[in-house]
Protein backbone atom coordinates (compact mmCIF):
# COMPACT_ATOMS: atom_id res chain seq x y z
CA UNK A 1 0.00 0.00 0.00
CA UNK A 2 1.30 3.40 -0.98
CA UNK A 3 0.36 6.57 1.21
CA UNK A 4 -0.22 10.22 0.81
CA UNK A 5 -0.01 11.44 4.44
CA UNK A 6 -1.32 14.80 5.85
CA UNK A 7 -1.52 15.31 9.77
CA UNK A 8 -5.34 16.19 10.65
CA UNK A 9 -6.10 19.56 12.27
CA UNK A 10 -9.90 19.77 11.77
CA UNK A 11 -12.79 18.72 10.61
CA UNK A 12 -15.70 16.04 10.62
CA UNK A 13 -14.64 13.09 12.86
CA UNK A 14 -11.10 14.07 13.14
CA UNK A 15 -8.57 13.93 16.47
CA UNK A 16 -5.74 16.22 16.88
CA UNK A 17 -2.79 14.23 16.65
CA UNK A 18 -4.19 11.87 13.98
CA UNK A 19 -3.24 11.30 10.60
CA UNK A 20 -4.55 10.52 7.42
CA UNK A 21 -3.65 8.90 4.06
CA UNK A 22 -4.75 8.19 0.85
CA UNK A 23 -3.88 5.24 -1.68
CA UNK A 24 -1.50 5.90 -4.28
CA UNK A 25 -2.50 4.37 -7.52
CA UNK A 26 -1.36 7.07 -10.17
CA UNK A 27 1.23 10.05 -10.53
CA UNK A 28 -1.55 12.49 -10.68
CA UNK A 29 -3.11 10.92 -7.14
CA UNK A 30 0.19 12.50 -5.56
CA UNK A 31 -0.94 16.00 -7.24
CA UNK A 32 -4.64 15.74 -6.03
CA UNK A 33 -2.85 14.86 -2.83
CA UNK A 34 -0.75 17.87 -2.20
CA UNK A 35 -3.48 19.92 -3.35
CA UNK A 36 -4.97 19.04 -0.18
CA UNK A 37 -2.71 20.37 1.95
CA UNK A 38 -2.77 23.90 0.18
CA UNK A 39 -6.34 24.09 1.82
CA UNK A 40 -4.67 24.69 4.72
CA UNK A 41 -1.24 26.26 4.06
CA UNK A 42 0.40 27.93 1.51
CA UNK A 43 3.39 26.51 1.54
CA UNK A 44 2.13 22.17 1.67
CA UNK A 45 4.45 19.01 1.05
CA UNK A 46 3.05 15.42 1.16
CA UNK A 47 4.81 12.06 2.39
CA UNK A 48 4.86 9.46 0.34
CA UNK A 49 5.22 5.75 2.10
CA UNK A 50 4.88 1.87 1.45
CA UNK A 51 3.29 0.55 4.15
CA UNK A 52 3.43 -3.18 3.72
CA UNK A 53 -0.30 -4.94 3.82
CA UNK A 54 0.52 -7.57 6.98
CA UNK A 55 1.78 -4.27 8.92
CA UNK A 56 -1.80 -2.31 7.66
CA UNK A 57 -4.21 -5.27 8.58
CA UNK A 58 -2.27 -6.08 12.01
CA UNK A 59 -3.14 -2.16 12.63
CA UNK A 60 -6.54 -1.99 12.04
CA UNK A 61 -7.48 -5.23 14.00
CA UNK A 62 -5.49 -3.39 16.71
CA UNK A 63 -7.56 -0.99 16.42
CA UNK A 64 -4.76 1.51 15.44
CA UNK A 65 -6.14 2.76 11.83
CA UNK A 66 -9.32 2.58 10.68
CA UNK A 67 -10.80 3.31 7.18
CA UNK A 68 -13.31 5.86 6.26
CA UNK A 69 -15.41 6.60 3.65
CA UNK A 70 -14.90 10.49 2.18
CA UNK A 71 -17.62 13.02 2.25
CA UNK A 72 -17.81 15.16 -1.04
CA UNK A 73 -13.86 13.48 -1.71
CA UNK A 74 -13.04 13.54 -5.19
CA UNK A 75 -13.51 10.06 -7.23
CA UNK A 76 -9.80 9.15 -7.40
CA UNK A 77 -10.08 9.59 -2.91
CA UNK A 78 -13.51 7.34 -1.60
CA UNK A 79 -11.68 6.11 1.11
CA UNK A 80 -9.05 7.76 3.75
CA UNK A 81 -6.87 5.72 6.22
CA UNK A 82 -6.59 7.50 9.82
CA UNK A 83 -3.51 6.24 11.97
CA UNK A 84 -3.78 7.03 15.47
CA UNK A 85 -0.80 8.44 17.66
CA UNK A 86 -0.46 4.84 19.01
CA UNK A 87 0.51 3.68 15.38
CA UNK A 88 3.08 6.08 15.07
CA UNK A 89 6.10 3.91 16.09
CA UNK A 90 4.85 0.83 14.21
CA UNK A 91 4.26 2.84 11.13
CA UNK A 92 7.57 4.73 11.13
CA UNK A 93 9.58 1.23 11.31
CA UNK A 94 7.54 -0.45 8.81
CA UNK A 95 7.42 2.44 6.28
CA UNK A 96 10.07 3.90 3.97
CA UNK A 97 9.07 7.87 3.91
CA UNK A 98 10.08 10.56 0.58
CA UNK A 99 9.21 14.15 1.64
CA UNK A 100 7.91 15.50 -1.29
CA UNK A 101 8.35 19.43 -1.29
CA UNK A 102 7.34 20.65 -4.84
CA UNK A 103 9.45 24.03 -3.83
CA UNK A 104 13.01 21.58 -3.27
CA UNK A 105 11.98 19.20 -5.89
CA UNK A 106 11.62 22.04 -8.78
Amino acid sequence: MVLIMRRLRRGAGSQPGFFHAFKVTAKEDVQIAYEFGLRHSAKAVALLGELPAAVFDDLVKLGLARVEKLIRAPAEFPYQVVFSPESFATVNTAVHWKLLDPEEDA
